[in-house]
């Protein structure tokens, strides 16, 4: 006779029991890792946005190239890799402010922002706020001259930003040939040579050499006798002096 044994019924079910714990937990775990690791995602963009904010906002404005109306094309990764084209109209002002559309899979955005770009630096800064419906993108880069043809050149930015819903990225555009306007600071005020005017020389006096008084010789006014001769003259008259009136 053969002998069979059956497994029981309730062993079965409660190793499924334990099975279906154990998925559970790990389900459970790999959702509150992937809300963890999102939510830091989103904690770190915000703070970035927070920096790029400050920092177009600390930007002083420098139009010194003359941009003017501009238009840009290109595309922006986003940090899944996901690549999407993109378009700019960009209107500057002479003193480096600017504002505004973009165009994208979201739709339109207007926007506002700061050019910083010197005529001697090879790399301008250039910062801008898109504002879409529900939250707002800060775009934070650099300004440069792609290829040009004598006063003619294509521009090319490339840039970073941050969404305030986490999501992250970059972005590089070109512009279309634009006319660079190099503004020249206005010539100096011309100096006029101060004339210093030189005294003339002091005419030399000569001095006259002072003769020691034992040495000048007494003036004899007119009329006048000698001492000497007085005295003989006394004698001649037997000590009387003759007195004329």
């Amino acid at each position: 006779r053969v002998a069979t044994s059956a497994t029981p019924a309730s062993a079965t079910s409660g190793d499924v029991l334990i099975l279906c714990v154990f998925v559970l937990v790990v389900v459970i775990l790999c959702v509150m890792g992937y809300y963890c690791l999102k939510d830091q995602c989103q904690r770190q963009a915000k703070e970035h946005l927070h920096d790029l904010r400050t920092k177009r906002q600390a930007m002083v404005p420098v139009n010194a190239l003359g941009l003017g109306p501009t238009t840009w094309t290109g595309h922006f990764v986003e940090d899944d890799g996901k690549k999407e084209p993109t378009s700019y109209s960009l209107m500057f002002d002479a003193v480096g402010r600017f504002n505004g559309m973009t165009t994208d899979e979201d739709g339109n955005a207007p926007l506002d922002g700061i050019l910083s770009w010197a005529k001697n630096p090879g790399l301008g800064a250039i910062a801008w706020e898109e504002r879409q419906a529900g939250w707002t993108v800060e775009v934070c880069g650099t300004i440069s001259v792609a290829s040009n043809n004598g006063a003619m050149a294509c521009l090319e930015i490339v840039a970073s930003y941050y969404s305030s819903t986490g999501v992250y990225g970059s972005m590089n555009l070109i512009s279309p040939p634009v006319l660079l306007q190099i503004l020249e600071a206005p010539d100096p005020v011309p100096k006029v040579p101060i004339a210093v005017a030189v005294p003339d020389p002091v005419p030399q006096v000569p001095i006259a050499t002072a003769v020691p008084t034992s040495l000048q010789a007494s003036p004899t006014l007119p009329g006048s006798v000698a001492p000497a001769t007085q005295h003989v003259e006394l004698q001649t008259m037997g000590g009387h002096c003759a007195t004329s009136y």
